[in-house]
């Protein structure tokens, strides 16, 4: 059974676990946007270098910013308030399942149960947040974080896309720190994930 098997681990982690004193803030100031895949469930982690206390963890399906869904600009503004983030990392990965087709989106909530109709005026692409590509998608999350109006322009945004099967990553697109440049496409972890050079999104102001 689910519950007992949950309380059964949690007494274990108590028994061997001592509380571990935590910082006030992330030590390393950063916010790591993601998606909620369970494949990078440790694994991003892991391949970034970020331990319990590091970094706060906003994950959503998709990793993405929807015109109806404003989640990721109210906990990125809250962290900055919060926790003094400096940096933002926007990180897709590979075989996103919200690259999904709309088609096959209704269908599946129709055979749930789901009416159309639950999803009202909205689109079910913007309301379910179904991307077009990892890549672009990082791109336009980045973009939209650095125009909005709650994120200092002091903030440094980051955008990447990693790979589910190595840990790879490829940088993508950001507004980057004073005297950054962008990687070159040497540095991708992610074969053959850009055939140009990477730079910055296009109209992105410098910090």
């Amino acid at each position: 059974m689910p519950l007992e098997e949950i309380l059964k681990t949690n007494a274990r982690f108590l028994a061997e676990n001592r509380p571990e004193p935590q910082p006030h803030e992330p030590r390393k100031h950063w916010a790591v946007v993601s998606c909620m895949d369970f494949r990078l469930s440790d694994f991003l982690e892991r391949a970034i270098g970020v331990r319990r206390g590091d970094a706060i963890m906003i994950r959503n399906a998709g990793n993405t910013r929807t015109p109806t869904d404003s989640s990721v600009i109210r906990s990125l503004l809250a962290g900055v308030l919060l926790f003094d983030i400096r940096e933002v990392l926007v990180i897709g990965h590979t075989r996103c399942g919200m690259r999904m087709d709309v088609a096959n989106a209704l269908d599946r909530m129709k055979t749930l149960g789901i009416p159309r109709e639950a999803l009202g005026v909205h689109d079910v692409r913007e309301w379910l947040g179904i991307i077009p590509d990892e890549s672009e998608n990082v791109r336009q999350v980045v973009q939209a974080i650095a125009a909005s109006p709650f994120i200092p322009k002091t903030i440094a945004i980051y955008g990447f896309v990693i790979d589910v099967e190595t840990g790879g990553l490829a940088y993508i697109a950001g507004r980057l720190a004073p005297g950054e440049l962008p990687p070159t496409q040497k540095n991708s972890g992610i074969a053959g994930a850009n055939k140009a050079p990477f730079v910055p999104a296009p109209g992105l102001p410098s910090r």
